[in-house]
């Protein structure tokens, strides 16, 4: 069953400071971004989700931005996948390029240039798949379903899915205030949709107690069923 949905990117940058800046321009245009600071964090989601495109930051510590966009081209030949970098090298565009990628967009972001490649790339996709896709098991596949079940009166599928794939990106797990900020909506929204995910078994909460206040409720995705450990990326 398929269902139209605002396009689902991911990104994978070590900088915080870009991956708020990330999150923050695709916000703005309605679509969704998930973003990792790692590559090993982003294939352990990408065993859950396909996005619609992928954006690489090209110097990764501890990894390379290189092998992750030749893991992704391999599993995904149809994925854009947007390379992130201050080198302007050829030699370094030319790897990438054969590594996979389908796009540069320079450091500092300038978010027209990034939105307007990426736009390209979405609507040029085989099949437009920056607009149609196939939910995976266990996450909702519409407006008026869930995983083969009807939603409650107040639960929308589009909403519950970027709820998901918020807390997909976060396996350390986010708060309900995180989730309105990242999602665009309302915190009543938030608390409505994290309530529904943990009580159809899909979130484990914990209390993040504070010096001071209240402590915090904490959500944490539940792994879903046969997802093991993601294998090591490989070495170059």
């Amino acid at each position: 069953m398929e269902t139209m949905l605002p396009p689902l990117l991911m990104a994978v940058d070590d900088d915080p400071g870009i991956r708020y800046t990330l999150r923050g321009i695709a916000r703005h245009v309605g679509w969704t971004m998930v973003t990792f600071p790692d590559g090993r964090t982003a294939l352990h989601w990408l065993a859950r989700r396909t996005p619609d495109a992928a954006i690489v930051d090209y110097h990764l510590p501890g990894e390379n931005g290189l092998v992750l966009t030749r893991i992704l081209r391999e599993q995904y030949p149809d994925l854009p996948i947007v390379i992130l970098t201050v080198d302007e090298r050829q030699e370094l565009a030319d790897a990438f390029m054969a590594a996979g990628a389908s796009d540069f967009a320079l450091k500092p972001i300038r978010a027209p240039d990034l939105l307007a490649r990426l736009r390209v790339h979405l609507r040029t996709r085989p099949g437009n798949a920056g607009q149609t896709r196939r939910a995976a098991p266990g996450l909702s596949l519409g407006p008026d379903s869930a995983g083969g079940r009807s939603l409650p009166k107040g639960i929308q599928g589009p909403t519950l899915e970027r709820v998901q794939a918020i807390l997909a990106g976060a396996p350390e797990g986010v708060t309900a205030p995180q989730v309105a900020s990242q999602g665009g909506f309302g915190p009543a929204t938030a608390y409505r949709y994290l309530r529904y995910l943990e009580e159809t078994g899909q979130v484990e909460v914990s209390l993040d107690y504070q010096r001071v206040g209240r402590p915090k409720k904490v959500y944490r995705l539940v792994p879903g069923p046969g997802k093991g450990p993601t294998p090591p990326m490989p070495k170059v």
